[in-house]
């Protein structure tokens, strides 16, 4: 792909925890992952 994002996934997490643990253990260690970037969606109700 070109550009700056080569995928982009959308996730729902219950907490910033899940978050962390998702990217940080799970993502962060596939070997083809340069880079990550997380952009939060606060939904106000």
């Amino acid at each position: 792909m070109a550009g700056r994002l080569g995928a982009v996934a959308e996730v729902i997490c219950t907490d910033n925890g899940v978050v962390l643990e998702l990217v940080a253990n799970r993502i962060r260690s596939l070997e083809k992952v340069a880079s990550t970037e997380v952009l939060s969606i606060v939904k106000m109700e």
